[in-house]
């Protein structure tokens, strides 16, 4: 994420963290959490550098960490 990266796709990325961990939390789906994000690009660091809450960006760790096994 650069430094011009707008207000409004911050909270995009957000918006997508907060989703991805909803999954993780109410339908234990992890596999679906790293299908998404590999699916799309998007990496743990873009969710972070983007502001995304922290819960949401521990639950989207631990959905990679079940999987990689």
């Amino acid at each position: 994420m650069t430094e011009s990266t707008s207000d409004s796709h911050k909270g995009r990325y957000q918006g997508i963290a907060f989703a991805l961990a909803e999954v993780a939390r109410l339908h234990d789906e992890p596999q679906v959490v790293v299908d998404v994000m590999s699916n799309t690009g998007l990496l743990l660091t873009d969710l972070a550098e983007a502001g995304a809450a922290e819960e949401d960006m521990d639950e989207i760790r631990k959905c990679f960490e079940q999987c990689q096994g």
